[in-house]
């Protein structure tokens, strides 16, 4: 009987300890980069889903 509330109890613990080794997206590993006006630019122009890219595509608005 303790033997099985020791088990559960270990399996608890690694299952939270499991959980906080997931990152989450308000604690960053790295501290964000502070790029200057043109690669930002091209950070956001290149960015999956950008306008340019549904227009070329023929996905964009006044494609129809």
């Amino acid at each position: 009987e303790d033997e099985k509330l020791r088990l559960q109890q270990l399996r608890a613990l690694r299952r939270r300890w499991l959980r906080d080794q997931e990152l989450s997206e308000r604690e960053p590993v790295l501290p964000p980069r502070q790029l200057g006006p043109v690669a930002a630019f091209w950070e956001r122009f290149l960015q999956p889903g950008g306008l340019w890219r549904q227009q070329v595509s023929g996905q964009g608005p006044g494609t129809g």
